[in-house]
């Protein structure tokens, strides 16, 4: 009984007061307007602006802060910022009280500089959206600098993308020649750098050295390192030595261009380092048919969806080999020196086969084939019925368990790694897995509508390009289809020159003036 008033046991009744939040904060709101109930205040310039401490606190983690500790402000009830003027710590405390504020072009700074000084999260996060919605060319570099001075990481990457994005348009601006030496590093050092070819970079370097020589010239030897000089000509190093010896002697920059030209002279093939932009980016598909004399091999454009069939290279590609490639080179490992069947499910089935051991290189731009080092072991048709997965700083292999079960059979499962996941695409269920070896998770990725059996795949940048392959031993098909895994879509791009399948295909590329295709 309570209060005459007979209640069962363990009753509980629970109220949960929609909008008590907002409602709290309007009745603050009224107190402020009726100059009520204050405990601290803000001293600005000559101004005296009155507050409630509890509503600096939960809005501002500076004024949290001051309030927490035993800091002399919260005893004497007052602090004076310096650094921010009335208007805008009035327009703080309109947000603080009703939790709304408008962001325009002509207050956007203000607001940004109060919400990094105070501490003001959400608003400093408004801000950053608000100015990377508006980044151009105009202001970028701008912007790169505010986000420095206010400690915005979020709103600094959207600038520097943008400046690394339009690198080519900026170096036409005055305003790249402004641009501090930290900021142009960061570019130079970036893959995603977008210039037309290595030399404008080189150029770049030098324009804005020469614009402030006497202040910028020891700033040189890091920027030209950054130039990733041996993707040029060699005749383009030279001139630029001819050319600017007296600026490169001073600089102590002499060595490395001369080392650049010997690795250029040197020329391996093996530079995997060219930025994207700056090259071309090819599929190169080639198979022998049975007999061994009959040979097909094309190439396709990916940035103009063209196809392009290739003059016969005398490809060494013994049945079971593997082909892989690596800078502007294809290699071929592996294989069986026998008569064996080409086809897979006649080669597994041979009684015998004569592995190798050999790999040999195939330089397309000098169309040139040679031995390399070989293999610990020997090998021919590579496929396996599991995954493994090989960690080379520890020089271990560990198995990967496949968390949707078993796969039909190894030679219609093809592994195609993008970016830092690897895909896993099932040619008999038309399935995609992705597998992410920091975590170590299986994730299913949809399906497609339909791939031939022995189909080829590859990946490139977030695409994953499934190839050819067999409906039936005479129903071969000439289809490409490409996954983009950034947004989980397929769609078909132009089809091969021929309809193949069990064929080779990687992807490679060239730097623009050594482009042989």
């Amino acid at each position: 009984i309570c209060n005459g008033i007979s209640v069962p046991e363990n009753k509980i009744n629970s109220l949960v007061a929609e909008g008590h939040g907002q409602q709290i904060l309007k009745v603050l709101q009224k107190f402020r307007e009726q100059n009520i109930f204050f405990d601290f205040k803000i001293l600005v310039k000559d101004e005296i602006i009155p507050c409630h401490r509890c509503v600096l606190a939960a809005c501002s983690d500076f004024f949290r802060a001051m309030f927490e500790v035993n800091m002399k402000e919260r005893d004497d009830g007052n602090v004076t910022i310096s650094n921010l003027s009335p208007k805008a710590v009035k327009a703080f405390l309109d947000y603080a009280y009703t939790g709304k504020t408008e962001i325009t072009n002509d207050n956007v700074e203000m607001l940004f500089q109060l919400s990094s000084f105070l501490q003001v999260s959400l608003l400093s996060k408004a801000c950053s959206d608000f100015l990377i919605k508006s980044i151009d060319l105009v202001n970028c570099l701008q912007l790169l600098s505010l986000s420095e001075s206010y400690g915005s990481v979020r709103l600094f990457d959207h600038a520097l993308d943008f400046v690394q994005h339009h690198f080519s348009l900026l170096l036409r601006s005055s305003d790249f020649l402004e641009m501090n030496f930290e900021i142009l590093q960061k570019c130079l050092e970036a893959d995603e750098l977008n210039v037309p070819e290595e030399e404008s970079v080189l150029k770049a370097v030098l324009q804005w050295t020469k614009h402030n020589l006497e202040t910028r010239q020891k700033y040189l030897p890091n920027l030209i390192k950054k130039v990733r000089l041996h993707q040029l000509p060699e005749k383009t190093l030279q001139d630029f030595l001819d050319s600017e010896e007296h600026l490169l002697k001073s600089a102590n920059c002499l060595v490395i261009i001369n080392d650049a030209v010997k690795s250029v002279q040197n020329f391996s093939g093996l530079f995997p380092d060219a930025r994207p932009s700056t090259t071309e980016k090819y599929i190169f598909v080639h198979k022998t048919d049975e007999d061994g004399e009959n040979r097909h091999t094309f190439c396709y454009n990916i940035k103009t969806d063209k196809w392009r069939e290739l003059p016969h290279t005398h490809m060494i590609d013994l049945p079971g080999s593997s082909l892989s490639s690596y800078g502007e080179k294809i290699f071929i490992t592996g294989g069986c020196k026998g008569n064996c069947y080409r086809t897979v499910r006649l080669h597994i089935a041979e009684p015998f086969h004569d592995a190798t051991d050999q790999t040999w290189c195939y330089c397309p731009v000098s169309n040139e084939f040679s031995i390399v080092s070989a293999m610990k072991t020997d090998a021919f048709n590579p496929s396996l019925d599991c995954f493994f997965k090989y960690n080379a700083m520890t020089d271990q292999w560990s198995e990967l368990v496949a968390e949707f079960g078993q796969f039909f059979h190894a030679t219609l499962i093809k592994a195609v790694p993008v970016n830092c996941t690897l895909y896993i695409c099932d040619l008999s269920t038309y399935k995609v897995y992705s597998f992410c070896p920091e975590t170590c998770v299986w994730k299913g990725e949809g399906s497609f509508e339909c791939a031939g059996f022995n189909a080829g795949a590859v990946g490139t940048e977030d695409k994953i390009y499934i190839l050819g392959g067999d409906y039936a031993p005479e129903e071969i098909t000439d289809e490409v289809q490409v996954y983009h895994s950034s947004r989980s879509e397929w769609e078909e791009v132009s089809p091969m020159p021929r309809a193949l399948t069990e064929f080779y295909c990687q992807v490679i590329q060239f730097n623009k003036y050594r482009d042989p295709w």
